[in-house]
């Protein structure tokens, strides 16, 4: 059964404030069945759910316009997404809805708003603990000493660096100097994944 899908590339606005990724967005959430559309388009979100597996509880800082968030369905039972304002969760929330409309994963996924304009900041606020927590920002080795007191034992930190030129580096670096910390999956180019033994 072949249908047709529409893609509306999304770049930075006026203002340079728009997003700064390739980011596909489908008008149609059709696809042809037997071609799976969102591996070819996302291989860095098909490369985390591998990695991350199963897991029952998720933290997720930004949800990439809803996409990661829909992505995260796949392998997280109870998710919980912290993005900026309400009018920008509801954005997301029609993109994360024409993503998984056509799956049948379900998942408590729940919405929170925060204040806070960084990632660590969002992270201080937040007072419970997760098996997995997903996480794209600069400057993402700040953030790893909190991640710490969110996660279970064993619990898996996803983190992606958005300085592209450095994030390898500080990334190797961090994991080597920490006993608590060992890599899954080596330092990538999108997400490394991080054990917390």
């Amino acid at each position: 059964m072949s249908k047709t899908i529409t893609l509306k590339r999304i770049e930075k606005d006026e203002n340079n404030t728009g997003t700064v990724k390739g980011y596909w967005r489908p008008w149609k959430c059709n696809f042809d069945h037997k071609l799976n559309r969102r591996e070819i388009y996302d291989p860095a979100y098909t490369n985390l759910c591998k990695e991350i597996q199963q897991v029952e509880s998720l933290l997720e800082i930004g949800s990439d316009l809803g996409r990661s968030t829909a992505w995260l369905t796949e392998v997280a039972r109870n998710i919980d997404v912290y993005e900026n304002t309400q009018d920008y969760i509801g954005f997301c929330k029609i993109q994360f809805n024409n993503f998984t409309k056509h799956t049948n994963h379900i998942s408590n996924v729940v919405w929170h708003t925060t204040d806070s304009n960084t990632a660590l900041a969002v992270l201080k606020t937040v007072n419970k603990r997760y098996d997995c927590i997903v996480l794209a920002t600069e400057y993402v080795t700040d953030c790893v000493e909190t991640c710490k007191t969110l996660l279970n034992p064993g619990g898996l930190l996803c983190v992606h660096d958005t300085r592209r030129l450095y994030h390898n580096v500080d990334l190797s670096e961090m994991i080597d100097s920490d006993k608590d910390l060992v890599s899954q999956n080596g330092v990538k180019k999108t997400f490394t994944v991080i054990k917390y033994k």
